[in-house]
């Protein structure tokens, strides 16, 4: 689940009960929740930009795409072919994981999308 500021992990071990966890915190506007087949959790961060992933094996929060200021999408020598860290991403509103594994972040201001390739 996340709301404007965390995301938190739910457990459930019946209809009506479980336990919740805080996995990150300090966010600025997060939005869209993806989880890769490995079950990798991949969250976009709008105020700051970039993409993180709640990698499932040991709860660690890291950032995999954005991160750079105004641009748009990556375009214009900001991201291409490079690594999706140096991308410059205008907003970050939604995740989605594609069938082979790849990324693909929609823009916050911009009709584009960002396509973040899935690791060989």
């Amino acid at each position: 689940v996340a709301d404007n500021s965390r995301v938190i992990l739910l457990s459930m071990t019946s209809a009506t009960a479980g336990s919740a966890t805080v996995v990150y915190t300090g966010g600025n506007r997060l939005y869209g929740l993806a989880f890769s087949p490995n079950g990798d959790l991949f969250f976009a961060e709008d105020g700051a930009k970039r993409v993180l992933m709640l990698r499932a094996s040991d709860n660690t929060v890291v950032r995999v795409a954005g991160g750079g200021s105004g641009g748009n999408m990556g375009w214009n020598n900001n991201g291409d072919g490079g690594p999706a860290t140096n991308a410059v991403l205008n907003g970050a509103k939604d995740v989605a994981i594609a069938a082979d594994g790849s990324l693909i972040v929609p823009s916050g201001n911009e009709k584009e999308c960002a396509l973040i390739l899935a690791k060989p």
